[in-house]
């Protein structure tokens, strides 16, 4: 493994363990009719970059209120937005009928 850890054997369990989650949620996302991987790929980078905003603008926005930083009522509804963002371009898809 090439893990620069304190210990290589939990990094390398770490990723191993993560590449399992991966393969198995891959497996299940392709099944309802994904055309691809790169397909599957798109909607998990846009989840990730949304809890990452998401993480961001929450601990900004506590400061400015004045209010305690929550991470997961932060992570939540990140998610949430994030899958909101996954499923509106099917959604507002155009009519291919004109006239």
């Amino acid at each position: 493994c090439n893990c620069v850890a304190i210990t290589t054997s939990s990094c390398c369990h770490f990723t191993a363990f993560f590449s399992k989650i991966y393969r198995k949620a891959l497996i299940y996302v392709l099944k309802f009719g994904y055309e691809s991987e790169m397909d599957v790929l798109k909607y998990l980078v846009v989840l990730f970059w949304t809890v990452v905003y998401g993480q961001v603008i929450g601990f900004i926005g506590s400061s400015l209120v004045s209010a305690t930083y929550n991470p997961m009522n932060t992570l939540i509804v990140s998610i949430i937005f994030g899958i909101i963002l996954c499923v509106l371009p099917h959604i507002m898809q155009p009519n291919s009928k004109k006239g």
